[in-house]
């Protein structure tokens, strides 16, 4: 059984099966409204947290200070158009996820962006945020937050943005 409603697949929606429960049903087809709010949760948070770091870099170091930070800190190709991409997944991509706008697309940049991150920048520092523990001092930038963005937008990635989301197409 795949995971996409029936509807997705270009298939008339199938009807209940002997045995089979209401949920299961109503999930086949793609007609739970819970799944649609909770995506559109993990949707407004996703998208607001990446469009105010985004938003954050553009308005402090701007996309050159970005650019030498990505070459000579991290030692990225082609800095400035990478500097852009960037911008352009965390501020472009994390619209794209609130609007539910080619939802699919703007998390899937949200989660390369996220895993260069950890690869990058936060990994070497291990796994917790920030860890103040006695006798180990203070431990921070750990990948613990990138991980959590790489994996909300895979959510999305995969389940895509749910049936709450900007119509498209629709006059008045």
């Amino acid at each position: 059984m795949s995971a996409l409603p029936d509807c997705a697949r270009g298939q008339a929606p199938r009807m209940a099966q002997p045995g089979e429960s209401e949920e299961d049903h109503r999930m086949s087809n793609g007609k739970n409204a819970g799944l649609d709010v909770g995506l559109l949760i993990l949707r407004l948070a996703l998208g607001a947290i990446l469009i105010v770091h985004g938003y954050a870099k553009l308005t402090t170091i701007g996309p050159s200070g970005l650019a030498d930070y990505l070459g000579n800190k991290l030692g990225i190709l082609w800095p400035l158009p990478m500097a852009y991409a960037c911008l352009l997944a965390e501020i472009g991509g994390g619209a794209l996820v609130i609007l539910g706008l080619f939802a699919r697309i703007g998390a899937l940049a949200i989660a390369v962006t996220m895993g260069v991150a950890i690869a990058k920048v936060h990994w070497p520092k291990g796994f917790f945020l920030k860890l103040k523990a006695e006798g180990l001092g203070d431990i921070p930038h750990g990948y613990e937050y990138c991980l959590a963005l790489l994996a909300m937008a895979l959510c999305i990635v995969f389940a895509g943005s749910g049936k709450i989301r900007v119509p498209v197409g629709k006059g008045p």
